[in-house]
């Protein structure tokens, strides 16, 4: 099965992960999740919020290879 790069797919579960390079609304970031890191993007964030390094965070789908992510609150 082939699916669309642009195509966002969300994941059942959430998984967390941690912020390897910093993330906000415009700029990807990387996480570090299942044992690899991964380019990610804030998920429906309109609002001026950044992730910053060794930040957790839950990863609640994928967008092509680009990792979905919002913010652990704790």
């Amino acid at each position: 099965m082939h699916t669309l790069p642009n195509r966002i797919e969300l994941f059942a579960a959430p998984i967390e992960g941690i912020v390897d390079r910093p993330a906000d609304a415009t700029r990807l970031g990387r996480v570090k999740t299942m044992g690899t890191t991964w380019n990610a993007r804030l998920y429906q964030f309109e609002d001026q919020i950044a992730i910053a390094s060794g930040d957790r965070v839950l990863v609640v789908g994928r967008q092509g290879n680009t990792l979905l992510i919002v913010p652990l609150m704790d």
